[in-house]
């Protein structure tokens, strides 16, 4: 902990993703890993959802925090206008 490995890897996957045309990249966290949200919310990743129900250990539950993060932004908006253009067939 402490060493910045955490962010190289999440940086490494997002330029590996890049490479092979992918758009967004998600993630999913417990969310009492407060490392962790702290990079992925340092990132830019932004928090879409909560499950109270993520993970069972111990007898319990456990909360996750699912995130999220578009990191091809020219494609995304390509995507957008690709629907924008289509015609809605009932």
């Amino acid at each position: 902990r402490g060493h910045g490995y955490a962010l190289s890897i999440v940086r490494y996957a997002e330029e590996v993703a890049r490479s092979l045309g992918i758009i967004s990249l998600d993630f999913t966290v417990r969310d009492d890993r407060s490392d962790a949200v702290q990079i992925f919310e340092a990132m830019g990743y932004t928090r879409w959802a909560k499950k109270r129900t993520f993970r069972f250990s111990g007898g319990q539950f456990q909360a996750g925090l699912y995130y999220t993060k578009i990191i091809d932004e020219s494609a995304a908006e390509a995507l957008r206008k690709d629907d924008d253009n289509r015609a809605d067939v009932a």
